[in-house]
This record gives structure tokens, sequence and C-alpha cells, in this order.
């Protein structure tokens, strides 16, 4: 039987009928939650794996090339995946180039 608490104010000690939702106590999925493998944007059915890439970029009248680049690479199809760091990285030396002036910049990337 669920509780019927007296709310104030109450006249003649007339009860206010109120629901009262109570939860069974959190207990955790007997398995770990594993989030799922980021799924491959061109092919969709390869598996990545360590490798090394070439990443060229263009703004404007620039385009730069940067060669060795850490990446995960798809076994499939050859698309790369670069981390957070080595993005902005990459992007800054991109940045630098076109700074500099250059119309062809060809780099070797060194962590």
């Amino acid at each position: 039987m669920i509780p019927r608490p007296m709310q104030s104010g109450a006249k003649n000690g007339a009860c206010n009928p109120k629901v009262v939702v109570v939860f069974p106590p959190y207990t955790p999925h007997p398995t770990p939650y594993t989030p799922p493998q980021r799924g491959l944007v061109i092919c969709k059915h390869g598996q990545t794996k360590p490798g090394l890439v070439t990443v060229t970029l263009e703004r404007d009248e620039c385009i730069v090339v940067i060669k060795k680049v850490p990446a995960e690479v798809c076994d499939n199809c050859g698309e790369y995946y670069l981390n957070n760091s080595i993005t902005e990285q990459v992007l800054q030396r991109a940045d630098v180039a076109v700074n500099n002036g250059a119309e062809v910049e060809i780099i070797r990337y060194a962590a």
C-alpha cells in the first residue's frame, strides 16, 4: 500500500492523495559498457590499425603536404583518422606554411 501523506493546510483532517513512486536501488549491469567502435565513414567494413599517412591540405593558393603522419588506417579502403593532438599539430604546421607565403610546402611529420 502506498502511504498517503497529509498535505499542510488540509481542512478538517482530510487527506489529499499523492502518488509516491519508489524506485529500486541502482544495481550495475553484469557486463561493463564498452562503447561501439567508431564506424568507418567510407567503406564501413574494415578495421583500423596504426599506420603512417600523407596528409594534404589546401587553403587559398597554398598546398601543404605532410608525410609520415601517425594515424588509424582502415585495412580495407585506406581511410584514416587522426587523433586530436596530431590533428592540432598538423593544422599548426599548415598555418605556419600558409603564413610564410608558401605556394607548395612538403613537410615530414616529426613528433
